[in-house]
Formats: structure tokens, C-alpha cells, sequence
């Protein structure tokens, strides 16, 4: 009897290793999409830039000259993306403001609460694919 029990508690305490690795290992995903995110909205695309040229030298083995010729136009590509992506923000924020607020128009009161309590049109905007943060 003796030797079942240290074997339950032996498979409880792997049991929750696991556990434990799971939820840091997620936690520690998570941190780091947060940070890659905050680095390409703060640096005006040079994040951006850095990860996608390193991309194309594993990819396609650019030689130094076409590496040098590249990053420029990557830079001014994502740069102009990024300005076109901060004129329209705005407009997408107002269309789904407008679109909670008729939707709103349409809950009781106690679901409208539930709606604001769980970020608004954030809540309207489809689940990412599985695998995606």
C-alpha cells in the first residue's frame, strides 16, 4: 500500500509540473507577443525591418550588397504602412462605436452592462484563427 501511495504522489507532483510549465510557458508567450507589439507600434517600422530582412538572408542567402539595398525599401514600405494604418484607425474605431451602439440599441439593460464590462466593440470583432494570440 505503501508503495502505491509514493507512486500517486509522485504522478501528483509531475502532474503539477506540468501544469505549472504550461501556464508560464503560455504566460511567457504571451509577454513576448506583447512586447513585439509594442516595439513595432513605438519604432516606425525599423522592428519590423529587422525581423523581415533576417527572414529573406535565411531564405534567400542575400548577398551584403542586396541586404543593404533591401532594408531601405523595407523600411519605407512599413513606414508608409503604418502612417496609412494610423489615418484610417480613427475611421474603423468610429464605424464600430456606432455599430456597438446599435447593437446596444438591442440588449437589456443587464446584457448591455455585460457588453461594456467585457470591452465593447472589442467583443464584436471576430476570434483569431487557433494557434494566433
Amino acid at each position: 500500500m505503501k508503495r502505491a501511495s509514493m507512486w500517486a504522489g509522485l504522478l501528483a507532483v509531475f502532474a503539477c509540473g506540468l501544469a505549472i510549465g504550461a501556464v508560464s510557458g503560455s504566460l511567457c508567450e504571451r509577454h513576448q507577443a506583447a512586447e513585439r507589439f509594442r516595439q513595432i507600434r513605438h519604432d516606425k517600422g525599423a522592428f519590423l525591418t529587422g525581423l523581415v530582412l533576417g527572414r529573406l538572408q535565411k531564405t534567400l542567402d542575400l548577398s551584403p550588397q542586396q541586404k543593404a539595398g533591401i532594408e531601405p525599401i523595407l523600411l519605407e514600405g512599413f513606414r508608409s504602412s503604418l502612417k496609412v494604418r494610423e489615418e484610417i484607425r480613427p475611421h474603423q474605431d468610429r464605424i464600430m462605436q456606432e455599430t456597438t451602439e446599435r447593437v446596444r440599441a438591442l440588449l437589456t439593460p443587464e446584457q448591455a452592462h455585460k457588453l461594456q464590462e467585457n470591452g465593447e466593440w472589442k467583443l464584436l470583432l471576430p476570434k483569431p484563427p487557433p494557434g494566433r494570440p
